[in-house]
Order: structure tokens, then C-alpha cells, then sequence
């Protein structure tokens, strides 16, 4: 596939099913990964709550949500972190 093709969103990126992980399970995930290896770490996201931007949403046990901003799969995030729903 062309670079480009490897870029473009997907829907297996979201899912409604998805369960709260432990925050513990967030330790490790920093801006310098693109999307695409934290997919693979943390499995799809709960929800995309953003409008422009991709702004993921895995919900965390604790009750808060972790959120992540980032314009394409291949991207790095813009900004990452943890959220009072």
C-alpha cells in the first residue's frame, strides 16, 4: 500500500465495546509514539470525542478518562493525558 494509504483512519481505531483499563496501564504511552503503536498497546479507544482533530477517549478504572490528540494515524499525538469525565 502507498504511505498515505497506511495513514488514513480507521474504524477498528474506536470501539464502543471497549472496557476501562487500569490507569498503570498508561504509564508508558508518551508523545513520541504515533497512534498507531498506542493502538497496539492499549487496544481500540472507547470513543472519538474530537471534531477536526481525533481526540480518543480510553476510559480508566478509576473513573477518569485518558485522552489522546492526534491528526492521523501516523502522527504523533499533540497532546496526551488524563481527564475528570
Amino acid at each position: 500500500p502507498k504511505a498515505a494509504d497506511a495513514c488514513e483512519w480507521k474504524a477498528e481505531y474506536v470501539s464502543a465495546t471497549a472496557l476501562p483499563k487500569e490507569a498503570k496501564a498508561f504509564d508508558k504511552i508518551n508523545r513520541s509514539m504515533t497512534l498507531k503503536k498506542i493502538i497496539q498497546k492499549l487496544g481500540p479507544a472507547s470513543k472519538d470525542v474530537g471534531s477536526g482533530l481525533h481526540v480518543l477517549e480510553w476510559k480508566v478504572a478509576d473513573g477518569r478518562v485518558f485522552r489522546i490528540s492526534v491528526a492521523n494515524a501516523c502522527e504523533k499525538p499533540i497532546a496526551i493525558g488524563f481527564h475528570d469525565p
